[in-house]
């Protein structure tokens, strides 16, 4: 059972990973409804692994950003060779974004996690899997497997052209 588990990301995001709530706590992510109608909509592409390619439309705080930087993070770390990009309109947001993908990956447990070769303020490397994560208000220097891009339509429209161009049709892409 637990094998079986480990292979599913829903289980592993919902399980391996900590989150700080509104109310200073750290905690276990819980899918709320909307977090579930994602899973609901990518379920079958995951199992496939057909690309995803989401809009989400959303309301401020409702977990959207938060679930897409887990999945991501443990795509980055449970499939080897793998570049998430994650993308934001101003240097801000992606401090903020990027709290969050740290406190999950610093809070994992530790017989999962793996060694980190970089470890610095917009990008977490991991030697033994060749994978990274990393944050950047423009991408174009990179192929990506993964790319994220919070608040979308504030983003400059010359650097999400560029930065989708890095992205190959394999590519998940969400906004």
């Amino acid at each position: 059972e637990t094998l079986a588990n480990l292979r599913n990301p829903f289980w592993r995001m919902q399980n391996l990973y900590l989150i700080r709530n509104k109310n200073r706590e750290l905690r276990k992510l819980r899918f709320n409804n909307i977090q579930k109608r994602i899973v609901a909509a990518i379920s079958d592409d995951v199992v496939a692994k057909r690309p995803i390619r989401k809009f989400d439309l959303k309301y401020r705080q409702g977990g959207v950003s938060t679930f897409w930087l887990l999945y991501y993070l443990d795509n980055t770390i449970f499939t080897p060779n793998t570049i998430t990009g994650i993308q934001a309109m101003k240097q801000e947001s992606l401090g903020h974004l990027w709290e969050i993908v740290r406190l999950a990956h610093e809070t994992m447990p530790d017989k999962l996690r793996p060694a980190l070769k970089e470890d610095s303020a917009k990008t977490l490397s991991f030697g033994d899997i060749h994978s990274k994560i990393f944050v950047s208000l423009k991408i174009q220097s990179t192929g990506l497997h993964n790319l994220h891009v919070s608040e979308f339509p504030l983003c400059d429209p010359e650097d999400i052209e560029q930065t989708l161009a890095a992205c190959p049709p394999s590519a998940n892409v969400t906004l």
